[in-house]
């Protein structure tokens, strides 16, 4: 009996899913320039203190870049990607309780750039490359694409009424 083809080609999925971890995770790396007003305001903390633990994050997500490409050779693409969005969504969680300036570094600086580090370029280009062999100039824009659409994806809307919290969690709110 002949094998039947699949309805679809799945590798066309994981270039889909692939994307949406990118849109989503460089949309929560760049979506916190919006917040940064109304957390001095809510908590009193500065602007100063505040773009302190941007660079915390920058520098962690850089240092765990390196490590990343091991990992992946090591364990696979897949499980790193996977690994990368649970650390942003549990990132994203801790800063909606976040009521210090060390809860919200330690989430945001640390956590948040362990998780920015393993949804970044290698990853994906080392998963979708896996996948669609076939089709590699095809998909490739596919990742790409991410890059400059990526902060359509955050709509936030800081003058509602909750604070912080609200404001975190309305993130994909419809408008």
């Amino acid at each position: 009996m002949p094998s039947q083809r699949p309805w679809m080609f799945y590798g066309w999925l994981v270039v889909g899913f692939t994307l949406l971890a990118m849109a989503l995770s460089a949309g929560t790396d760049r979506s916190f320039g919006v917040a940064v007003i109304p957390l001095s305001a809510q908590f009193g903390w500065s602007r100063a203190t505040l773009s302190t633990v941007v660079l915390i994050t920058g520098i962690v997500t850089s240092l765990f870049q390196l490590m990343i490409g091991v990992l992946v050779d090591r364990f696979g693409p897949r499980y790193v990607l996977v690994a990368g969005v649970a650390c942003l969504g549990v990132t994203v969680w801790l800063l909606t309780v976040a009521t210090t300036i060390w809860e919200f570094g330690l989430a945001y600086g640390l956590l948040g750039g362990l998780g920015l580090a393993a949804t970044r370029q290698v990853v994906a280009a080392t998963l979708v490359g896996n996948w669609v062999p076939r089709h590699d100039s095809w998909s490739n824009p596919f990742i790409n694409a991410p890059l400059p659409y990526e902060n359509m994806l955050i709509i936030t809307d800081h003058t509602a009424p909750g604070g912080t919290a609200a404001f975190l969690a309305r993130h994909f709110r419809p408008r």
